[in-house]
């Protein structure tokens, strides 16, 4: 265990480095991070937000389309927004958030890179609260900084982090509203995850169940098998059904527009075959996931609580698989159902000692670390152009960096 000095020294030295060049500190605070130094993981999470405040998009990257907006809202009058967000927008707390930044004159980088910043500290510490820092061995934290950081996307935290800030919130309503059972806390990150993103509504029903099942009197793992049949029907099919529930008014436009939408991935699979197979490597680690959890849940009889939250990721794996022929949607629901299982590996994680469950674990790492570097792949000249440069060294002169339309053209 180490002192409260050696980590007072750690946090020290972290932060010099990191105000002298935040990049060329990164060994260093990853070396204090597996030391269990806190400060140092939140630094790193610091860094990544300072690359998503100087990525360059693509011209179809989401973030092309709010520097879009950014600019577009910085002529309108507030009469004019309120309409624009009648007739385009359901995402009130985002593009609200676009429009104050454009209006008062802060760059859009400041704000995509704040979010960027709340995002991944809701992300880290919903997962955190799951550890027990008094009694977790250092094997075991190593185990749990992995899991977290190869677990994020960075296609939806470098261009669109819209859905992953809406997730963030949304796993906090998860934990106080299932877990701690403390209502008003987790009302309140519910109601901002969907005004961030309104496709969480489609989880509702979810959370519903798992609050009033609170003896677990439901077979999750017969929800889970009947979910299975949605592989065989087919988009067209699926949107069919849904548009026969005739939910009326303003709800059912919204739904049209998340659910029923242009499947971009699908397009792109489409017309590139590598892209269908990088949709497959950031899906695969689903596979060993679930095995996983039906081979613990034979030996869960005696541990009530873990018995439980492997009903919480079966449900949340049920209500994605809806979506499995659609997969735009799907990704997003699947990325979302990962935090849930994240938090059972690491509730569940002295059972890694254990060859035949450290093997599935070994799996469902290393296949977030492909995706990390098929992502990093595919990003791989955007990251060069906004990275390499000059004035990325210190600090103080990333935070003079702008994102210009005519580089968004030229990319």
């Amino acid at each position: 265990m180490l002192s409260r000095r050696n980590i007072n020294k750690r946090s020290a030295e972290s932060l010099i480095l990191f105000l002298v060049s935040p990049f060329f500190s990164v060994p260093f605070l990853i070396f204090n991070a597996f030391k269990r130094n806190i400060f140092s993981i939140r630094l790193l999470l610091l860094i990544l937000s300072l690359i998503c405040f100087l990525f360059i998009p693509n011209f179809d990257h989401d973030k092309t389309r709010y520097i879009e907006r950014y600019e577009y809202f910085k002529y309108i009058s507030i009469d004019s927004f309120l309409f624009y967000l009648k007739v385009n927008s359901s995402d009130y707390v985002f593009i609200g958030l676009i429009f104050i930044f454009a209006k008062i004159g802060i760059p859009l980088e400041y704000l995509l890179g704040l979010l960027a910043f709340i995002t991944l500290t809701l992300l880290f510490n919903s997962l955190k609260k799951c550890i027990n820092f008094k009694t977790i061995d250092s094997r075991s934290f190593n185990i749990f900084i992995a899991l977290f950081f190869l677990s994020i996307s960075l296609p939806a935290l470098f261009s669109g982090v819209r859905f992953l800030l809406g997730a963030s919130f949304f796993l906090n309503a998860f934990y106080y509203l299932i877990i701690e059972r403390k209502k008003t806390l987790g009302i309140v990150f519910y109601f901002i995850s969907f005004q961030i993103h309104f496709s969480l509504i489609f989880f509702l029903p979810a959370l519903l169940v798992l609050y009033f099942d609170s003896r677990g009197k439901i077979n999750y793992v017969l929800i889970f098998i009947l979910s299975c049949l949605f592989s065989v029907v087919s988009a067209t099919q699926l949107m069919t059904l849904i548009s026969a529930l005739d939910i009326g008014g303003n709800i059912a436009d919204k739904i049209n527009v998340y659910l029923l939408g242009e499947d971009f991935l699908n397009n792109a699979a489409e017309q590139n075959f590598a892209n269908y197979i990088v949709y497959l490597i950031g899906i695969a680690w689903y596979i060993p996931s679930v095995v996983y959890i039906f081979l613990r849940r034979g030996e869960l009889n005696n541990d009530h609580f873990l018995l439980k939250f492997s009903n919480y990721v079966l449900l949340f794996f049920a209500f994605s698989n809806i979506f499995y022929n659609i997969p735009t949607v799907f990704s997003r629901y699947i990325s979302l159902s990962k935090y849930i299982m994240i938090m059972f590996l690491i509730l569940d994680i002295y059972s890694f000692r254990r060859v035949k469950y450290k093997i599935w674990l070994y799996s469902i790492i290393t296949l977030f670390a492909l995706n990390i570097l098929v992502s990093l792949n595919a990003f791989r000249y955007n990251l060069a152009k906004s990275l390499y440069k000059i004035d990325t060294i210190s600090i103080f002169t990333i935070l003079e960096e702008r994102v210009t339309t005519d580089e968004l053209l030229n990319n």
